[in-house]
């Protein structure tokens, strides 16, 4: 059942209900209007925006999702994808590049949402040499030494099955 604010990205769309958000396509343009519906809600302008940060469930290497989440295990046109070279899941795991392109070429990174939850929590209480534990659906763990750089993110293990 989809939410409210799902009813009203999908009417502004025109969008069915029975496609109900579920293709990378989708999931992306979605994405996009809650971010620009956000820095609307909240006052600011894509123009103070410098950077966007995206924190990914899955693996993430070199600012690319490198492997499948439940996010995109929900997206039968990425699960099932069979095109050659997995045309859809090259384009949807370069999610940065697009949006990118979509806020004027600004900056954006992808990290494993662990990672962003403990390199925040660094900031935010200004810790060094600390663990971090980020419970979820799994366990994440991370270190951020005593420079404040994350080292040794891993996945402990499912909390939820």
């Amino acid at each position: 059942m989809p939410s409210e604010q799902d009813r009203e990205f999908l009417r502004e769309r025109k969008i069915s209900e029975e496609s109900i958000l579920y293709t990378a396509d989708i999931f992306v343009k979605r994405l996009i209007w809650y971010l620009r519906k956000w820095i609307r809600e909240t006052g600011l302008s894509e123009a103070l925006i410098d950077g966007i940060g995206i924190g990914w469930a899955g693996a993430v290497r070199n600012n690319k999702i490198a492997g499948t989440s439940n996010i995109s295990l929900d997206m039968p046109d990425y699960k099932n994808d069979d095109t050659p070279n997995k045309l859809k899941r090259r384009w949807f795991n370069d999610l940065p590049h697009l949006l990118s392109r979509e806020f004027g070429g600004i900056p954006a990174a992808i990290a494993n949402d662990g990672d962003v939850d403990g390199f925040a929590t660094h900031l935010e209480y200004d810790l060094h040499n600390a663990a971090f534990v980020k419970l979820g659906t799994s366990i994440a763990l991370a270190y951020v030494n005593e420079v404040g750089a994350l080292e040794g993110l891993t996945e402990a293990g499912t909390v939820l099955s």
